[in-house]
């Protein structure tokens, strides 16, 4: 009489652990029939005891284990290979090596510019070249 709200929360509780009960006895059926699918049994598995159960269901993991163990497992080289792939499909890294190629470009034009000023210098001292086509090359 001096604490309904002792009752109230405990009747609360009372009612949480019944459905937590029903909801676990439904989850128990369910795995036992998908068991029982499993395993291709005609038996319904509610004849044997819960160690039984419990001991197929061991041997069955066992099994699904063993068989997907192989194929989740990369071996390093792969693993590198694959990092190595992400990393270079990065846009840093990509935008990185464009701008390494048009350096390099600008670089090759640059030398192959100095290399024809050479050349067009020397045989204009031997007087080979006529300097009119090459005016805006060479100032007189």
């Amino acid at each position: 009489m001096n604490r309904p709200d002792f009752i109230d929360r405990s009747a609360k509780r009372q009612t949480c652990m019944q459905f937590i009960n029903q909801t676990r006895t439904i989850e128990r059926a369910t795995k036992r029939k998908l068991l029982s699918q499993q395993m291709g049994r005609q038996q319904a598995l509610n004849a044997l005891s819960s160690a039984e159960v419990q001991q197929l269901a061991r041997e069955l993991a066992g099994q699904l284990r063993r068989k997907n163990v192989g194929s989740k497992f990369i071996s390093e080289h792969e693993m590198k290979k694959h990092s190595e792939k992400i990393y270079k499909s990065l846009p840093e890294v990509v935008k990185k090596k464009e701008e390494l190629k048009k350096e390099n470009a600008k670089k090759t034009n640059l030398l192959m510019a100095n290399i024809f000023k050479k050349n067009l210098q020397k045989k204009t001292l031997c007087g080979s070249v006529n300097l009119s086509n090459y005016s805006t090359v060479l100032k007189i």
